[in-house]
C-alpha cells in the first residue's frame, strides 16, 4: 500500500497520533537482519508495518497480536495525523 493510501486508512479509521518505530528482525535462516517499520498507537496497538527492502510496501495491520517486544526507545517520529502533508512527507523518506 502506498503511504498516502496508508495515511487516509489510518485517518478514516479514525487514528490522529501514530509513533513510527524501527524494529530489526531476524530472516527465517536467521542470516541477517532485515529492518522494519511499524506504526504503533499511543497505547501500544500495532496499525501498520513495512519491511525496509524492495518491493515491500506499507501493510495495515488489523489484529492484535501478542504484546510487541519493541522497546518504545525505538520511536523515531511522533506522527500527528491532523498534519496529513507532512506525515506524507515523513513517510515518503521511508518508501
Amino acid at each position: 500500500m502506498h503511504y498516502d493510501e496508508l495515511i487516509a486508512e489510518l485517518i478514516a479509521d479514525g487514528h490522529q497520533q501514530l509513533l513510527l518505530c524501527l524494529n530489526k528482525r531476524r530472516t527465517d535462516d536467521d542470516s541477517e537482519f532485515l529492518l522494519e517499520y511499524l506504526l504503533f498507537t499511543p497505547g501500544g496497538d500495532l496499525v501498520a508495518r513495512k519491511i525496509d527492502e524492495d518491493g515491500h510496501s506499507w501493510l495495515l495491520v488489523y489484529w492484535t497480536g501478542s504484546p510487541s517486544s519493541l522497546p518504545l526507545s525505538n520511536v523515531i517520529f511522533n506522527l500527528n495525523l491532523n498534519k496529513r502533508n507532512e506525515v506524507s512527507a515523513l513517510l515518503s523518506v521511508f518508501h
